[in-house]
């Protein structure tokens, strides 16, 4: 995966701060953006690594952040990859489970363990849309 130079230091830096691997970090960004620090989703995601405006209020306020731009992408990958490591420590440090939370929200993914009496993606992956079912296989097959 070709990574922007002037992007690499500053997206390494952020996941080893959160404790992430940087390619993991970066195959996100990569589905996530294209690497493209002003890009906007139709449902209103921001930045590289897409977050919803909602999300990153909580996630600015938690991180003492009273003014921040998400098409910033120092602040957007400070955010993101904080996001990223709630949602993995939320499950217990499986990768595919907060791969597909924080692509179809936490709150979806654990109801559909609840309901199929699953722990991992294999037990939820029927549930979820073709676009779900291989998030984050494809993050992780970069990875």
């Amino acid at each position: 995966m070709k990574v922007p130079k002037d992007l690499e230091g500053l997206i390494n830096k952020t996941a080893l701060a959160e404790g992430l691997e940087p390619r993991l970090l970066q195959s996100i960004i990569k589905q996530e953006s294209g690497f493209n620090p002003t890009a906007t989703s139709s449902v209103g995601a921001r930045g590289l690594m897409q977050l919803m405006p909602a999300t990153a209020k909580e996630l600015a306020t938690s991180a003492g952040l009273d003014n921040y731009d998400l098409f910033d992408p120092e602040t957007n990958l400070k955010l993101g990859a904080r996001y990223y490591k709630q949602l993995r420590d939320e499950f217990n440090g499986d990768d595919a489970l907060a791969l597909t939370a924080y692509h179809s929200g936490i709150g979806r993914v654990k109801k559909l363990l609840a309901k199929n009496g699953g722990t991992g993606l294999d037990d939820i992956i029927g549930d979820l849309g073709t676009v779900g079912q291989k998030y984050a296989k494809s993050i992780l097959s970069r990875v």
